[in-house]
């Protein structure tokens, strides 16, 4: 499937009118009737069948929320065969109207731009299942599988159930991803393909039930993993191609851990640099032809992959430094091709340059918990999109032999939950930390308690000592490997530190602390330590944020606001917390 594209200059693009909103349009009965039609013909072919669990607890024909794994482009095909008696607007990708926005649009399509932030795509929602009368099918992991297991989903999803308030219905689809992984372009295989359609809340029970609650059910439903799947239930996938491309996914070598020399093809991967090849045998097991096995299973290979990427964002090393061709979406008459650039990645975010200078485009790593990412995206190439609702730039590398998407949606995923204080479903957690400058470089205090600890480059501190170095940093009171930076600005307005908190002031789970002083810098813990008046000069008002959302001066973006309150810096040799709170 290919998309229409149109070659202007990036002003061009910008002088273009705004997109308007337009209210979602109830699907055309003819058209379902239509696409019903158009599916059958592929659902017979690969087998289709159907097994549905508690869906008699639903009326016939009463709205709700479909929620959906995404794996391949039979998927609307199974939705709205699985969900014939309702009528599905159908929440996509603004892309997948560009050229035919009339015809999607009374299909029942919602565009919205993934990985971006959009209140208008809730209301929309609210608008088509309470006005129109009509279901909403959502794919919530936003973006297709890579490996084989379940994407991330958004953590605002149980509070949009929760506004919803109507049943929650789940397509969890079988042999899918496995017919047509995205690595092996669009290349089919012989495989059978099923789904279970479970009523995964009632109306009742999304009603009684806490948003957070409601997260939880959700996460536990969409974890699964398709390779361990098929070698469970023994299904073979014999085509002679199924490893093509397989370096999109698997980019770094195991044995020689080099990246960019991986290379996919036939029933083999093979590392080009130290001739390591594993063969992807029917089952989807990867057997090692040159000697001992490092990874069995894909998944557990690309998770080792996310492993090394948290590393480097660790030390500091990570870094994505590559030559793109830009393409922008602005409407949805087609997609622009406005010359090419630079795009780089760290643990800054990313930034893109191009069109001689005209296109400078930052974006935070806060701004997105994933990335949207594709591979031989509507038959161009390899892609990776930034933007907001505005614009999206799609970044395809000039040098389509590298392989960068995968390592740059796990970056994106990683960075997001050490600059969030939070963690992805199934990983270990990850806080990132500011180091300031003490203006005596003798004291430095550290939480007492059990011996954890952190690194710092290649060394390791334990917790409950005090050190004379100034680049010293508090562990927190959670073990795992922490990200240091170490920060010489002397300017605190533009300085924050984050501390997970436990204890008398600590119910609140993470602290963001801005420190009002412009000459001395001090490094503040919410429990049981703190600095020396002596070292400071004099006590200090020490402005506590907690979640605020000021971008100007680097903050976490939260939910909430809360008020300013002063601290009284005290002897931190004294019996009683060094913290009084006015």
């Amino acid at each position: 499937m290919k998309i229409k594209v149109k070659e202007l200059s990036y002003k061009q693009v910008l002088a273009l009118p705004e997109r308007k909103h337009h209210k979602p349009v109830k699907p055309n009965p003819l058209l379902k009737l239509l696409i019903l039609a158009l599916s059958k013909g592929e659902l017979k072919k690969v087998g289709f069948t159907c097994q549905k669990y508690g869906m008699e607890q639903l009326e016939r024909g009463e709205p709700c929320l479909v929620l959906m794994n995404h794996s391949s482009f039979i998927d609307l095909k199974i939705a709205e065969t699985v969900m014939k008696d309702h009528l599905l607007n159908i929440i996509c990708t603004s892309d997948g109207l560009v050229g035919k926005e009339w015809l999607m649009r009374r299909i029942g399509c919602i565009p919205t731009n993934k990985f971006v932030t959009d209140v208008q795509m809730v209301k929309d929602m609210v608008y088509a299942l309470h006005t129109l009368k009509t279901s909403v099918l959502m794919y919530p992991e936003a973006s297709y599988s890579f490996d084989g297991t379940a994407t991330p989903l958004p953590a605002s999803l149980g509070k949009c159930v929760k506004l919803l308030k109507v049943p929650v219905v789940m397509i969890r689809t079988h042999g899918a991803f496995l017919r047509d992984p995205l690595y092996n372009n669009l290349q089919l295989r012989d495989v059978k393909v099923s789904a279970d359609v479970t009523c995964l809340f009632t109306k009742e029970e999304v009603t009684k039930m806490l948003a957070k609650e409601i997260q939880e059910r959700l996460n536990n439903a969409f974890t699964f993993d398709n390779f361990k799947e098929q070698q469970e239930q023994h299904i073979l996938v014999k085509e002679k191609f199924r490893a093509d491309h397989l370096n999109r996914v698997l980019y770094q070598c195991a044995v020689c851990k080099k990246e960019g020399y991986m290379h996919g093809e036939g029933t083999k991967i093979t590392c080009r640099a130290c001739g390591d090849t594993h063969e992807l045998t029917e089952t989807g097991l990867l057997q090692n032809l040159s000697g001992h096995t490092t990874f069995t299973h894909i998944p557990a290979w690309y998770d080792w992959q996310r492993k090394e990427v948290r590393k480097a964002l660790q030390s500091g090393t990570y870094q994505l430094d590559v030559d793109v061709d830009i393409y922008m979406l602005k409407d949805l008459k087609c997609i622009y091709q406005v010359g090419d650039g630079h795009l780089h990645h760290d643990r800054n975010g990313f930034w893109l340059e191009g069109c001689g200078g005209r296109l400078q485009y930052r974006q935070s790593p806060k701004a997105s918990y994933s990335l949207y990412a594709d591979y031989y995206w509507y038959e161009i190439g390899d892609m990776i999109c930034i933007g907001n609702m505005e614009y999206l730039y799609y970044c395809f590398p000039k040098d389509q032999t590298i392989d960068v998407v995968a390592k740059t949606r796990i970056a994106t995923e990683e960075l997001y939950k050490m600059n969030n204080g939070g963690s992805l479903p199934g990983q270990c957690e990850l806080y990132q930390f500011r180091c300031f400058r003490f203006s005596n470089q003798g004291l430095f205090s550290v939480q007492r308690g059990k011996l954890r600890h952190f690194f710092i480059g290649q060394r390791k501190v334990e917790q409950g000592k005090v050190f004379p170095d100034m680049f010293r940093l508090c562990a927190s009171r959670n073990d795992g490997n922490m990200l240091l930076c170490q920060e010489t600005e002397q300017d605190l307005r533009r300085c924050l530190t984050v501390f997970p908190g436990k204890g008398k002031y600590g119910w609140f789970r993470i602290h963001f602390i801005a420190v009002s002083l412009s000459k001395r810098c001090i490094s503040h813990m919410c429990n049981l330590l703190f600095i020396k008046p002596a070292t400071l000069g004099v006590a200090l008002a020490v402005k506590i944020c907690f979640n605020l959302i000021d971008s100007r001066n680097d903050l976490v973006v939260g939910d909430q606001v809360k008020k300013l309150i002063r601290f009284k810096i005290g002897d931190a040799d004294r019996p009683d917390p060094a913290c009084l709170i006015e």
